[in-house]
C-alpha cells in the first residue's frame, strides 16, 4: 500500500466514523425528546436481556423451549417458557429505573398468564384426548423480570397477588433452582411449537387485514 492509498483509506475511515457519530447524536436526540420512544427502547432492552438468559438456560437444558412476543387480543405476551422442572413460566420483561407502584405490573402479568392459559387450552384441544393434552395440569407461573436500576427493589423476589418479581440478574439462577414436576422435553417442545404456530397465523391474518384495508 502506498502512502497515497493509506491516506485515502484513513480519510474514508474518518468519514465513516463522523457519519456514524452524527447518526448516533440524531438517534439519541430523538429518544430524549420522545418519552414514548425511550420507553419502547428500554422495553426492547429488557426483552433482549431476558432472551439472552433463556438461550443460556436452554444450552444447559434447564429450559426446553420458549417463544417471544406472542400476539393476543389486547397486546403481546413477552415470553412463554417451557422449563425442565417448573412447568410453563409466563414472563413480562420490564426495564425500570424505579417502581413506585407495582399494581400495573401485577395486572399486566396476570393478564399475560390468563391469556397464556387460554392459549394453551386452545392449541392442545385437538390433541390425542389425554388429560395432559388439554393443558389442564400444566403448572403456570407468572413472573415479572425487572431490568435496570429497579432490580435493587426486587432483590428479595417478592410475590404480589400471585406474581413473582425477579431482578434480571437472578433470572438464570432462579431457573436453575426450579424443582417442580418434571416436564417432558417432547411435550414441552410440541406445546411451544403449537403456540408459535398460533402466533404466526394470527400475525399473518393481521397483515392480510391491513393489506386489504379492512
Amino acid at each position: 500500500m502506498t502512502s497515497g492509498d493509506l491516506r485515502s483509506y484513513l480519510l474514508g475511515v474518518a468519514h465513516a466514523v463522523l457519519v456514524g457519530l452524527f447518526l448516533w447524536v440524531v438517534h439519541d436526540g430523538f429518544l430524549l425528546n420522545r418519552k414514548d420512544a425511550i420507553h419502547q427502547l428500554r422495553g426492547a432492552w429488557g426483552e433482549d436481556n431476558t432472551t439472552d438468559v433463556l438461550r443460556s438456560a436452554r444450552r444447559r437444558r434447564r429450559v426446553w423451549a420458549w417463544v417471544d412476543g406472542v400476539a393476543v387480543d389486547g397486546g403481546d405476551i413477552d415470553h412463554v417458557v417451557a422449563t425442565r422442572h417448573g412447568g410453563l413460566v409466563v414472563m413480562d420483561s420490564k426495564w425500570r429505573s424505579e417502581i413506585d407502584d407495582p399494581a400495573p405490573l401485577v395486572r399486566s402479568a396476570q393478564r399475560s398468564a390468563q391469556r397464556t392459559r387460554g392459549l394453551v387450552h386452545s392449541v392442545t384441544e385437538r390433541g390425542r384426548g389425554r388429560r395432559r393434552e388439554s393443558g389442564h395440569d400444566v403448572p403456570l407461573v407468572p413472573v415479572v423480570v425487572v431490568w435496570g436500576p429497579a432490580q435493587q427493589i426486587v432483590l428479595g423476589h417478592p410475590v404480589v397477588d400471585g406474581v413473582l418479581f425477579l431482578p434480571g440478574r437472578d433470572l438464570g439462577r432462579w431457573i436453575a433452582d426450579l424443582d417442580g414436576t418434571p416436564m417432558e422435553r417432547q411435550f414441552a417442545r410440541e406445546l411451544i411449537e403449537r403456540i408459535r404456530g398460533f402466533d404466526e397465523q394470527r400475525r399473518a391474518g393481521l397483515r392480510a387485514k391491513v393489506a386489504s384495508g379492512s
